[in-house]
This record gives C-alpha cells, sequence and structure tokens, in this order.
C-alpha cells in the first residue's frame, strides 16, 4: 500500500479521463487509425509483399510505395507516442515508441517479420470493424499490456459509476483499488460534487472521501481509508487505518484497526477477535464506543466526553484493597490505573483508556477510592402530563454508601433535592 503510487495513479487517471473528453483526443485516434491502422496503410503492405503485385511495378513504383509505406508507419508512430505520452506520461510513452521502432526495422529486415505484422494488422483491422477492437491481435497494446503488469500500473478509463458520484477510481492490475474525489477543476464541472458509496477491493486499498456523507467499504486487505468533512460510515473487516477530519462518524470493524478521528460526535463498533489490534484516537465530540470480544484494545479520547459499552456500559468501580483494583458494581469488571492509562480487565478480555482523567470521570467511568462517593444525574427526558405542560424526568444515582447523618442537596433548574438522611445535628 503506497498513498503516493495511489495518488499518482489517479493523477493520470484523471488525465486520461480529460484527454478523453477533449476533441484533441479525438482527432489524434482519427489520424491514428488512418496512419497506422487503416485501409490504405494496410493495402500498400499487401501490394509490396505479394509476388504478383510487384512484378508489375517498375522499380521506381516500388520504392515510392516503399517510401510511402514507411512514412505512414513513422506518422502513425508519431501520432501514437503524442497520445500516449499525453494520457499516461514519458516512461509507458517510451515503451511504445521502441515498440515501434523494434517493429519498423524488424518488418524491413527480416520478410518474415514483416509478413506476420501484415497478418497481425489485417487481423486487428478486421477485429475494430466487426468484434468492438478487442485489441486481442494488436501487438503494439499486447507489449504495453504487459509493461502496466510488470509496472502495477493502469492506463485504463476510471469506474464509471464512481464517476457518476464524483470520484475517480481505478482498479491495478494486481487488484488493488484507488479512488478519491476528482480534483481538476474542468473535470468537477462535469461531474457532480463527490459523495456517495466507495467499495474497496481484497487487496491493499487507499480510497479518499470527499466533503459529502461517504461510505466506505474496505472488503478486505491491508487498507488506508481517508473521511473528508461528511458524516461518514467505515465498514472494513480486515486490516485498515482510517483518517477522518470531521463529521459524526460511524465505524464499523472486525479486523485490525488504526484509527484518527479529528472531530464530530462518532460511534465505533469494534468487533475485536483473537488477535486482532485495534487502536483509536479521537480529538473531540461526544464518542460511544462499543466493543465486543475485546482482546488488544487501545483508546485515546482527546476530549473525554463520550462512554463505553462492553458487555454493558463501563461506569467505574470502588477501591478495593485487597486486590489493590477498582471493582465494577458487578462484581467481575476490574479498573487498574498502569502509568496514567486505565486498563479495563473482564477475564482474558482487556482495553486499554490511554491518558485516562480520574478527575474528570473520562468516558463517564468514575473510579471511587475507600470512602468516596459520588452523585450522577441521568439526561433528562420531557414528559407531558395529563394538564398538557411538559415536565422533566431524570434519574439520580448513588455511588458509594453516604455515612450516617450525612446529606448533599443537589440543585437541579432551580429545584432542591436532598440525598442522604441528616442528623439532627446537621439540619
Amino acid at each position: 500500500m503506497s498513498i503516493s503510487k495511489a495518488n499518482s495513479e489517479l493523477n493520470r487517471a484523471e488525465r486520461r479521463l480529460k484527454n478523453t473528453l477533449g476533441l484533441s483526443d479525438e482527432i489524434l485516434n482519427y489520424f491514428s487509425g488512418i496512419l497506422k491502422g487503416g485501409e490504405i496503410k494496410a493495402e500498400i503492405e499487401t501490394i509490396l509483399n505479394e509476388e504478383k503485385f510487384v512484378s508489375y511495378l517498375t522499380a521506381e513504383q516500388y520504392s515510392g510505395l516503399k517510401r510511402l509505406s514507411n512514412s505512414f508507419a513513422a506518422g502513425g508512430a508519431i501520432v501514437d507516442l503524442v497520445d500516449e505520452y499525453s494520457k499516461n506520461g514519458g516512461p509507458r510513452a517510451g515503451v511504445g515508441a521502441f515498440t515501434d521502432t523494434l517493429t519498423f526495422i524488424g518488418s524491413r529486415v527480416v520478410p518474415v517479420v514483416g509478413q506476420l505484422l501484415l497478418a497481425l494488422d489485417t487481423l486487428n483491422l478486421a477485429d475494430k470493424f466487426l468484434f468492438g477492437d478487442s485489441k486481442l491481435f494488436d501487438f503494439k497494446n499486447s507489449v504495453l499490456t504487459l509493461y502496466d503488469k510488470i509496472k502495477n500500473s493502469s492506463s485504463d478509463l476510471p469506474d464509471e459509476s464512481a464517476l457518476k458520484q464524483g470520484y475517480i477510481k481505478v482498479t491495478m492490475p494486481n487488484g488493488e483499488v484507488y479512488a478519491r474525489p476528482i480534483q481538476d477543476t474542468v473535470l468537477k464541472k462535469f461531474f457532480p460534487k463527490p459523495q456517495g458509496s466507495i467499495f474497496g477491493g481484497n487487496k491493499n486499498d487507499v480510497l479518499f472521501g470527499g466533503d459529502g456523507n461517504d461510505y466506505f467499504n474496505s472488503r478486505g486487505g491491508d487498507d488506508a481509508l481517508f473521511g473528508g468533512a461528511g458524516n461518514d460510515t467505515y465498514i472494513s473487516d480486515k486490516k485498515v487505518t482510517i483518517e477522518d477530519i470531521s463529521g459524526n462518524d460511524v465505524y464499523v470493524n472486525t479486523g485490525d484497526i488504526d484509527i484518527l478521528d479529528k472531530q464530530g460526535d462518532d460511534r465505533y463498533h469494534i468487533n475485536s477477535y483473537l488477535k486482532n489490534k485495534v487502536s483509536i484516537v479521537d480529538y473531540g465530540g461526544f464518542d460511544n464506543y462499543n466493543i465486543n470480544g475485546a482482546r488488544n484494545i487501545n483508546i485515546r479520547d482527546i476530549g473525554g466526553k463520550g462512554a463505553v459499552y462492553w458487555d454493558g456500559k463501563l461506569t467505574g468501580g470502588t477501591w478495593n484493597k485487597d486486590e489493590k483494583v477498582y471493582i465494577g458494581n458487578d462484581n467481575w469488571t476490574k479498573y487498574k490505573i498502569v502509568n496514567g492509562d486505565l486498563q479495563v480487565i473482564k477475564g482474558n478480555g482487556m482495553i486499554t483508556i490511554q491518558g485516562y482523567n480520574k478527575n474528570n470521570n473520562d468516558l463517564g467511568i468514575t473510579l471511587l477510592d475507600q470512602g468516596e462517593i459520588s452523585i450522577t444525574i441521568s439526561d433528562n427526558e420531557k414528559a407531558e402530563g395529563d394538564n398538557g405542560e411538559q415536565s422533566m424526568n431524570f434519574d439520580i444515582k448513588v455511588n458509594g454508601e453516604i455515612p450516617k447523618g450525612e446529606y448533599a442537596i443537589i440543585n437541579i433548574n432551580g429545584e432542591e433535592y436532598l440525598i442522604g438522611n441528616p442528623s439532627t445535628e446537621n439540619i
């Protein structure tokens, strides 16, 4: 997987598409057909290689036809060189020019080669008119196709269905898929704003999203996915690297994953089994992490706002001096702070929350030391009474045991609530 190679291939694909949409490409194809593969050149070659025709020609006529044939061959090679260079750049154009040179010399030096190339030209001409130009008999095209396979490069036009969504998408000979929003200012006028579904293959793909709401499906392989500013969805089942700029995104993963999310209220659905490695760095927003089968999961939530769900919501626990860990209310979940990171342990599974701030109760996880209590208030909900007026419903939860005679008064929207049982001395 190479991001620089992906961008290079996508740049070339845009150039090919732009040239194909332009008049210059039509003119080049027209002259290429006349000069290299047209009927005139084929007829001249037939006359020069058939004894029954040559016997009727004078030496001057034969020499003239020979020069004319050479001119057609040279002209076709020049047109092809210009066309190839404009679409795919210098190296591939150089291979094409070298192939033209070798076939030109070979056909003049070795008669058998000339006859073979003539037969291929005739078959290629028939292929264009009868079989939709499959290029099955195009010797030069076969050489360039082999060159593309060796270099793992593409000279095809971009995927048509992706263009309809505003994306340039190409597939390499080895199956790798590269895609990104159209960047050329001229091409942008012909295609819609990028937004939609982006599918990879089963190889090492590189997929770039736009500023719309994109749907990424990596479909396997060691992939790199780059989201834009929209509310994106990422689906992956193998090893994948994801970077998202902003938006309220959804991540669904069952394999190795490395995520960098810079902004937004995000939802992570992580299925981590066996030796899968999951690393998430999230810079902001209220994020929900839904974990199944936690094995090797590392979360760094810079803002500390959100919640973690692993067989239920992780809310924290109380210090147990015997085990030297915090134990949750389920008496199964254990919390341990190691070098500033919080380890959440259930059996053989573990989630590491890097840079956990105990004082801020990061991700809604509250750890109580011996004798400490905490009071949490649930998100309020509107409820409408019989008289048509709305009231606010919420739950107040006390973690830990309030000592006898102690109490707290909580003010919510101007209403005071008493927690505990105050003694007569404290009233």
